[in-house]
């Protein structure tokens, strides 16, 4: 069974903006707030999907975006 937090992170996922970088950045605000209260375990159920994600932002030619991130 899912957390609402791991739900909601998830949900996230998979609108991830592909091109508008403010869009981006606005997620990404999202993803830390989540991050701050989410536990180990729902934390790991969510782990593979949320580096791909990051992986392919880090990756993003969009500079804003890309430098958001601590």
């Amino acid at each position: 069974m899912r957390t609402l937090r791991a739900q909601v992170l998830l949900g996230l996922l998979k609108y991830w903006p592909k091109v508008h970088s403010p869009k981006e950045v606005m997620f990404l605000s999202e993803l830390e707030e989540i991050l701050e209260v989410i536990d180990a375990a729902e934390f790991q159920k969510i782990v593979v999907p949320l580096f791909k994600q990051l992986a392919a932002c880090v990756s993003s030619p969009h500079f804003q975006a890309r430098h958001t991130t601590r």
